[in-house]
């Protein structure tokens, strides 16, 4: 949940936004990996795609509504620095 706050900008719950979008993990999950829609717009698009591509992959599988589904910690963090050394070689 904290990396899909991250990476979106968005609080977990927001009374504030419209329907369908006060849910962080239900309008998430709506979007998919739409990463342009996904991403903190604060951000302008200044992020590498293709890293910002693996975090939103990787934060919708930390919240799959089937347990069985989400990642382990160590699945989480091996994956993260994979992504980000191959961005960081670009």
């Amino acid at each position: 949940m904290v990396m899909l706050e991250s990476i979106t900008g968005r609080k977990a719950m927001d009374a504030q936004r419209p329907k369908g979008q006060q849910n962080l993990v239900e309008w998430a999950t709506c979007v998919g990996s739409n990463v342009k829609e996904i991403m903190d717009p604060r951000l302008e698009g200044k992020y590498p795609r293709h890293a910002a591509s693996e975090y939103v992959a990787i934060a919708l599988r930390c919240v799959a509504n089937d347990p069985k589904h989400r990642p382990s910690g160590e699945e989480v963090w091996g994956s993260l620095e994979v992504s980000s050394q191959s961005s960081s070689s670009q």
